[in-house]
């Protein structure tokens, strides 16, 4: 998850002499890190695969992303993110929405998300909010690195 923008007040000088502005900050503020260990490109995107740290826990990913489910969520954004960006917006989500990555062995039951190995596609389907989440995170990123 990235933070919003913040309104910080400035003043400087001794009692209250001084000069006052607003900045406005872009910092990204993680809930989680997510490192991308390795892409295997294919002919519609890639297989990125990734390793997220939460506080002391780590988890191993697979992520099937396609060029087309890119378009479709950068759509409307002015920008279009890579494979390996477009992941690690996806954990930032889950992070919002306290997606369990706890690593899942063997056969996994249906209500459970196989969130060892996954596509962007299978989020779209199970979560209604994802891709306008997704679409607000890459759009607010974007106008932060354009000022």
């Amino acid at each position: 998850m990235y933070s919003r923008s913040a309104f910080v007040r400035l003043t400087a000088g001794p009692r209250g002499r001084g000069r006052s502005a607003q900045l406005r900050m872009c910092k990204e503020i993680p809930l989680l890190s997510t490192d991308i260990l390795g892409v295997t490109p294919t002919n519609g995107g890639a297989i990125v695969s990734c390793e997220v740290t939460k506080g002391s826990k780590k988890t191993q990913h697979t992520v099937i992303v396609g060029k087309e489910i890119i378009s479709q969520i950068c759509e409307g954004t002015g920008q279009i993110v890579d494979e390996p960006t477009m992941v690690k917006y996806v954990f930032d989500f889950f992070g919002e929405i306290k997606q369990d990555l706890t690593n899942t062995e063997g056969m996994v039951p249906v209500a459970e998300f196989p969130v060892n190995y996954f596509s962007i596609r299978q989020i779209l389907a199970i979560n209604d909010k994802a891709e306008g989440r997704l679409r607000e995170m890459i759009a607010s990123r974007s106008s932060c690195s354009a000022e």
